[in-house]
């Protein structure tokens, strides 16, 4: 990665279906990986998802998995429609993890539809442009900003990305926070 000019590497992915131990050693490679990356000069991060707003002892998968790495190894990036569709709180997770939040994909989620507690991924049909789902962005962004995240990714898995896109980006640059 720093070959070609990277200064971060992200694990996009764990498995769509994880369990506490699963989430326990995905912890523990993380934090190697997170000391590696940083020995190269290299931030590590890991981007959620859904699935991983399911119970356990700690409150979901993602409790464990950021009480059980190492915040100065670790960040997140938090794709704001996995997460919410899979049950979590975009707004909660940037609030309480701040400087581990170091990036966000927006895209936003159609009115209407299911919220389903460890949902992995959404379809096409349910991915609209930015601003007309059912995702609170202005908060969301409100809390990033005072979070200090600085990437921002505008991200389209929808069915006719070319007309969607273009409409996200207007939508964020007409909103005042």
């Amino acid at each position: 990665a720093r070959a070609m000019g990277a200064t971060w590497v992200i694990c996009p992915w764990i498995a769509a279906k994880i369990t506490r131990d699963d989430t326990m050693k995905a912890a523990d490679l993380f934090n190697r990986a997170g000391k590696a990356a940083a020995s190269q000069g290299l931030r590590f991060g890991y981007h959620l998802h859904g699935y991983e707003f399911v119970p356990s002892p700690e409150g979901t998968l993602f409790d464990t998995l950021a009480l059980n790495t190492d915040p100065k190894q670790v960040e997140f990036q938090v794709d704001v429609f996995h997460t919410f569709h899979g049950g979590g709180d975009p707004v909660k997770i940037i609030n309480t993890h701040k400087s581990r939040v170091t990036s966000l994909h927006l895209k936003d989620l159609k009115k209407g539809a299911a919220v389903v507690a460890g949902q992995p991924t959404g379809t096409p049909d349910i991915d609209v442009p930015v601003g007309t789902g059912q995702l609170d962005m202005q908060a969301i962004l409100r809390a990033a900003r005072a979070a200090g995240v600085k990437i921002y990714y505008v991200e389209d898995e929808s069915a006719d990305p070319l007309n969607a896109i273009p409409q996200s980006v207007k939508y964020l640059e007409s909103i005042k926070l």
